[in-house]
């Protein structure tokens, strides 16, 4: 758990050189544990950080989401070039 959200955290505040697509596997057992639409409604995260991540139980969506996320990302090697960590 320490780790998601250190993760997210990072991702938020923009402090990684690469953004990465998060894929939460397992949507009863995520929706159970952490309820993200509470802590949206109490103001603990804004809208926008429901889109750091995917809550599915598909591979084909998990699968889809991470292609399309990357493309978004990096949509050329010259880009993907840009952010290569050494």
């Amino acid at each position: 758990m320490d780790e998601l959200f250190e993760v997210l955290t990072l991702i938020q505040t923009k402090k990684p050189r690469k953004t990465m697509p998060i894929i939460l596997f397992g949507a009863e057992f995520w929706n159970e544990i952490i309820n993200f639409d509470a802590l949206l409604k109490w103001g603990m995260i804004g809208a926008q950080d429901l889109r750091l991540f995917l809550t599915t139980d598909s591979v084909d969506e998990a699968f889809n989401y991470l292609k399309s996320r990357l493309e978004e990302l990096y949509p050329s090697e010259e880009k993907l070039d840009e952010v290569k960590l050494t």
